[in-house]
């Protein structure tokens, strides 16, 4: 995980920014985070504001790239059932 964010920070600091990079580093760095949980079956409960801070955007530009994501079925969006009731994201 550690290289992936040398690796996102390397692109978003030399300005190659586009839109469709965005969403594919946003969505490495979601997936490494699902694939890190220790959870069975893997989900994560995303901060948008954490990954906002690391990707160095705004926490609007996050949601909507997750949104993007599960519209396009490359992540699956969902609640959990018992308290807290947090948004949960899984690797399709």
């Amino acid at each position: 995980m550690i290289a992936n964010r040398v690796y996102i920070k390397r692109n978003l600091t030399e300005g190659r920014r586009t839109e469709a990079m965005e969403k594919e580093i946003l969505l490495q760095l979601v997936q490494s985070m699902i694939m890190s949980s220790s959870k069975k079956p893997k989900y994560m409960s995303i901060s948008t504001v954490k990954v906002a801070d690391l990707l160095e955007t705004s926490i609007s530009h996050i949601e909507k790239g997750l949104q993007e994501l599960v519209q396009e079925g490359r992540l699956r969006r969902s609640k959990l059932e018992q308290p807290p009731h947090n948004t949960i994201y899984m690797l399709p």
